[in-house]
């Protein structure tokens, strides 16, 4: 592999004929996927940080508990969200090829087998609490601290995996931006607030912010199901048809509406 081996490999990749018509299109419309979901896993990582800078108020062993806790809840997290963005993948397949009615089976799939995993990650996280906090940390405090939040874990991450699916379920429905302008909105309105007068006017200890950040998550819930049930899926056919490069200008929403009913 030498250097005209590679200017060939380079033409070949960046030429002018490569992103020319259909998969200059390609190109730009998974871009314009990429930019919001990019947007929404920021504004995630961002909330976290302004929930550990609350707790660095409570005292340093509070801050240190949260940091943990975020990683606890990543571990709980692991199977539902891998899960509902299997759902999200095969769905936007799905929507593609213009498979409106299976799509719709598989999302009401998604939303009970999120949930189902998600009770049972808590179930493992629940009995063997005891190991995991010994295996994190040897400070007695944060062991302490730790065991009080995790019940918090068990009893609300399921309750909020369906919203988790839910979102999931509108970017397979090319509803991303909306997703991200939801979350961005519930942190600034709902979480930032709620941690606020918890830690600086109520005086809560951790168990606050925590329950701040559950809240959060609570009410974005509400409004991303909202979304999802207001959804429209021919226009999601068309738009995954596009992200897809197999979208045909001739084909229209009446095309989408008469596969339904035949189905």
């Amino acid at each position: 592999f030498g250097p005209l081996d590679f200017k060939i490999h380079y033409r070949h990749i960046l030429g002018p004929n490569q992103f020319e018509g259909r998969d200059r299109n390609l190109v730009q419309s998974l871009i314009k996927k990429t930019i919001p979901m990019t947007f929404d896993v920021f504004t995630g990582e961002a909330e976290w940080f302004v929930l550990t800078v609350f707790a660095a108020y409570l005292g340093p062993a509070e801050a240190a508990t949260l940091v943990l806790i975020s990683y606890i809840w990543s571990f709980v997290g692991i199977v539902p969200t891998n899960l509902a963005s299997a759902f999200e993948y095969r769905i936007s397949n799905l929507l593609s090829a213009n498979n409106v009615v299976l799509a719709k089976r598989m999302a009401s799939a998604s939303m009970w087998m999120t949930t189902i995993s998600s009770v049972l990650s808590c179930a493992i996280l629940y009995l063997s609490s005891n190991f995991i906090v010994n295996g994190v940390t040897n400070d007695e405090t944060l062991q302490d601290m730790l065991l009080e939040i995790i019940p918090y874990i068990v009893l609300c991450d399921p309750l909020i995996a369906p919203s988790t699916a839910v979102s999931y379920l509108n970017r397979a429905l090319a509803m991303y931006k909306r997703s991200a302008k939801v979350e961005l909105l519930m942190t600034i309105f709902v979480t930032v607030p709620a941690a606020t007068i918890s830690t600086y006017v109520m005086s809560y200890n951790i168990e606050g912010v925590t329950a701040a950040a559950y809240l959060g998550y609570a009410t974005m819930g509400i409004v991303i199901f909202y979304v999802y049930y207001n959804a429209d899926w021919d226009r999601a056919v068309v738009k995954n048809k596009k992200m897809s490069g197999d979208y045909d200008e001739e084909i229209s929403i009446t095309d989408t509406n008469s596969y339904e009913q035949e189905r």
